[in-house]
């Protein structure tokens, strides 16, 4: 890493990437902090687990600012090992900001008795029972949930609708049975705290270079956005991850673990369908004819295994949950705008051009006018220079005009759309950094295949200095 005294008006990109990772890492980690400190739960670890919750909140807090301290310090005194003392901090940031935090109210849930205080409704203690009612034999989508702690759900529909799609509790369903079995307490958390662990491993390995690698550790890692939502529960982590992985599959062209990924993003939450588009465009050129068309097909089977049965086991109880229900097309939908909202139907629903929060609001039209043409003009720019920034860009923009002209436009949703803005963004640093690369290659070594000057050529020149760096990089 460059020191505080060695940058100058023409470093590289990467570097100027690697120089605002510090930075970054300091607010996103003391935004956290100053959030998951501030939980009230931490005072019924008192009198659950006679522990002093003030205290364990404090310990949090003091310990994430002196681990930021003792980063700080080491940047300044040896900033060449500032990403080996990086990671070292952030290892210990995340088990104080997200482990714990997420274990107390775990634990919380269990020792009062109160589950869905300390649980996000849908995200894990619905999901759980989904994969109970699976294991019994029962169908989850037209399951009565009044026996099941989501009785006291302060959304009564929910009790007979699983708005989410099938893999979200397939997933789960093996964890659930095995604790079950032993008698040992699951929470769902478990599961999104794995997928959140592996993306933080694997993202680096989306982008060619360091710099852009360790900025995308450092944002995923600590979005509020993200983290605040992952610790009550709420099962984002499952689009984010897998789209993770469908990306980190096609930078590194694995085909097969590309489109797994991309149709497991699909089977869980319905959010990642408007970014599949992009992503397919994107790997057309990515891998020949042939590689494509079986990946796919092995993607299309994926989805197929987990979406299908259920459907076929009860067709209409399945679309009534999956869609009607968060459309405003069953009696009891879910409330139009959302709880709170922050889409053009909150307006709706507070200026009452609706008749009541649970009728039919037409906004179709709205999303004809917006998202489609967008969609299509941004797809087929793609289609012509395929990249992965502009993949995930139009990803981004397409997504939020469909969030905004939907029923519900949820706070957590924020999460999703920020982590494909930071993904097309980081993407398009790491393009800008292998073009600089590409201009400053010695002219008397040529690389074999398209001719230079050619699109083909120019990518084929990029991914050769991309492919040197990396081997010594492992040296």
């Amino acid at each position: 890493m460059l020191g505080p005294d060695e940058g100058s008006r023409g470093a590289r990109p990467d570097a100027m990437l690697l120089l605002l990772d510090p930075l970054v890492l300091f607010v996103l980690a003391m935004l956290d902090m100053l959030q998951v400190t501030g939980y009230p739960s931490y005072a019924a670890l008192t009198e659950t687990a006679h522990w002093d919750g003030e205290a364990v909140s404090a310990t949090l807090g003091v310990g994430a600012v002196a681990t930021m301290l003792l980063l700080s310090t080491a940047l300044v005194l040896a900033p060449r090992r500032y990403l080996g003392c990086k990671r070292a901090a952030l290892t210990v940031l995340v088990l104080l900001l997200v482990v714990a935090p997420m274990a107390s109210r775990a634990y919380l849930r269990y020792a009062t008795g109160h589950q869905l205080a300390y649980a996000h409704d849908g995200g894990v203690v619905q999901t759980e029972e989904s994969a109970r009612f699976l294991l019994r034999g029962v169908n989850p989508y037209s399951a009565d949930y009044y026996a099941t702690p989501l009785r006291g759900a302060t959304i009564p529909a929910t009790l007979h609708y699983n708005p989410y799609l099938p893999a979200s509790f397939l997933l789960a369903a093996p964890l659930v049975a095995l604790a079950d079995a032993v008698h040992v307490p699951f929470d769902q958390r478990v599961v999104y705290l794995a997928l959140y662990a592996a993306g933080i491993w694997l993202i680096p390995r989306a982008f060619r270079q360091r710099g852009t690698g360790e900025l995308a550790r450092t944002i995923f890692a600590f979005n509020p956005l993200v983290v605040t939502f992952l610790v009550e529960g709420r099962n984002d982590i499952y689009t984010i991850a897998f789209l993770l992985f469908a990306i980190v599959a096609l930078e590194r062209r694995r085909p097969l673990a590309f489109f797994a990924a991309l149709a497991l993003a699909c089977a869980t939450k319905q959010l990642a369908w408007f970014a599949a588009p992009f992503l397919l465009v994107c790997s057309w050129r990515a891998w020949p004819r042939e590689v494509w068309r079986r990946g796919a097909a092995l993607g299309a089977g994926l989805f197929a295994a987990a979406v299908l049965p259920f459907f076929a086991w009860n067709p209409g109880a399945f679309v009534d949950a999956t869609y009607k229900f968060n459309a405003g097309l069953v009696p009891d939908s879910y409330p139009l705008g959302g709880t709170p909202g922050f889409g053009f139907a909150m307006l709706a629903a507070v200026f009452h051009w609706a008749p009541n929060r649970a009728a039919y609001f037409e906004l179709t039209p709205y999303l004809l006018v917006t998202a489609l043409p967008l969609a299509i003009l941004l797809l087929w720019r793609l289609a012509r220079r395929p990249s992965t920034a502009q993949a995930m860009l139009g990803a981004f923009v397409v997504s939020f005009w469909i969030y905004f002209f939907s029923r519900v436009f949820h706070n957590n949703y924020l999460g999703v759309l920020s982590f494909l803005l930071q993904m097309g963004l980081l993407a398009a640093a790491d393009d800008a950094d292998d073009a600089d690369d590409a201009d400053d290659a010695p002219a008397a070594q040529p690389l074999a295949g398209p001719a230079a000057g050619s699109r083909g050529g120019r990518k084929a020149r990029r991914r050769a200095i991309a492919d040197a760096r990396h081997r010594e990089q492992a040296v």
